[in-house]
């Protein structure tokens, strides 16, 4: 839901002579995240006893019903550190919240260590989710002293009343933005259901293949984040060329970094085979996978690239009309299909993975040269009128 102030928050920085506004998008966001957030509490609350009429473990229960209990008080500083975070980046503060990140993770990592494993001071299995809460809450701290103190105060104007109305822009960009980031994990979650009934082999093959993706993904999404932020700016600015420049920069920038990753995974598929498993079997299959895998990120990095355009622009829904199809219309059906229906098993979730996602990316890439950016400005002024 937070993705809203992707598209709210960088635009009415650059739109909007009144600067705070930016400060209103960032109190109705953690209002809408909260809120969006209380039924799923709710469900995490009452965990245990639908575990349990599912026929779960009772001992396995009894650890998870603890854990996700406790998890639920780091969710709300997430949600406001989340917030906090778009909304620094929207006025091209972005180095803080990453260091504030560095800072907290190896505290993080030391809590776990003194709670969870130090003999003489571990509290055992619940110190793991006190850790993770105790950081989430020291991240949220460390970021309002930065903004209060350093940079960033300058888009506040203080609580305002105007924060408990105007919350459907944010509803409706949210969930289109929310759809965005989960339809491709769902996706994943459901053919590692699928993959679990090649065996273990297959299973152990398939979830260090998702790691590496997962991990080469991320400097996509660094350059997926500064489209957002830079169309948004410049449409904000009535700077329609400037845009459409960002965009095309940004795509530069994504095929840069495909080609960064694609290297280090294809030249070292044997490498990164052996760090992560010393089972011949699982080691040959991963490497026979890996030319899929690098094919994969090469238009993952097109579509996380695409998606911060659209962002940038508000065109959430769009982005994630573009992926229902590309995975569910053909990523999955095609991959069960294959891998079921046919010998190619663990291949065949790959194949389909692959060819679901240059769909993707070609739906995305129409649709980017046909933009009409002058269009996009008037529904940027539109949408900042409306405050």
């Amino acid at each position: 839901m937070a993705t809203a102030l992707d598209t709210l928050c960088s635009q009415a920085y650059t739109g909007s002579e009144d600067k705070t506004v930016v400060g209103l998008y960032l109190q109705r966001g953690i209002i809408v995240c909260t809120l969006t957030f209380l039924p799923i509490s709710a469900l995490w609350w009452n965990m245990g006893s639908i575990l349990l009429r599912l026929g779960s473990d009772p001992a396995l229960v009894a650890l998870v019903d603890v854990y996700i209990k406790w998890r639920i008080l780091g969710v709300p500083p997430m949600i406001v550190f989340e917030c906090l975070k778009k909304y620094l980046q929207a006025q091209g503060i972005v180095k803080a919240p990453s260091y504030i990140m560095i800072l907290v993770t190896p505290i993080g990592i030391i809590l776990n260590h003194y709670l969870v494993i130090n003999p003489s001071t571990s509290i055992g299995f619940i110190g793991a989710p006190i850790a993770f809460v105790a950081a989430t809450w020291l991240s949220m701290f460390i970021c309002i002293l930065y903004i209060m103190f350093i940079d960033g105060k300058q888009a506040w104007g203080g609580f305002s009343a105007k924060a408990l109305t105007g919350w459907w822009p944010i509803v409706k960009l949210g969930l289109g933005g929310m759809l965005m980031t989960s339809i491709e994990w769902w996706a994943f979650g459901s053919m590692a259901l699928v993959v679990s009934s090649f065996g273990t082999v297959q299973l152990a093959a398939h979830s260090v293949l998702v790691s590496l993706d997962n991990l080469c993904y991320m400097p996509h999404l660094g350059v997926s984040i500064s489209a957002s932020i830079r169309v948004g700016n410049h449409l904000g600015a009535r700077l329609p060329n400037r845009a459409k420049l960002a965009a095309n920069c940004s795509y530069f920038l994504g095929f840069c970094s495909a080609t960064m990753t694609s290297i280090l995974l294809g030249g070292f598929a044997r490498f990164w085979a052996n760090t992560f498993s010393n089972d011949p079997e699982v080691i040959s299959l991963i490497v026979s996978l890996m030319p899929l895998v690098v094919i994969y990120q090469v238009f993952d990095s097109c579509s996380s690239v695409s998606g911060g355009i659209l962002r940038g622009e508000g065109r959430q829904s769009l982005g994630a009309y573009i992926l229902l199809i590309g995975f569910y219309v053909v990523a999955v059906p095609l991959g069960i299909y294959l891998s079921v229906a046919t010998p190619l098993k663990l291949w065949g979730v790959w194949i389909g993975f692959v060819l679901g996602l240059v769909l993707c990316c070609s739906l995305y890439l129409y649709y980017f040269i046909n933009t009409d950016w002058d269009a996009e400005v008037e529904n940027t002024i539109k949408r900042l009128e409306d405050e």
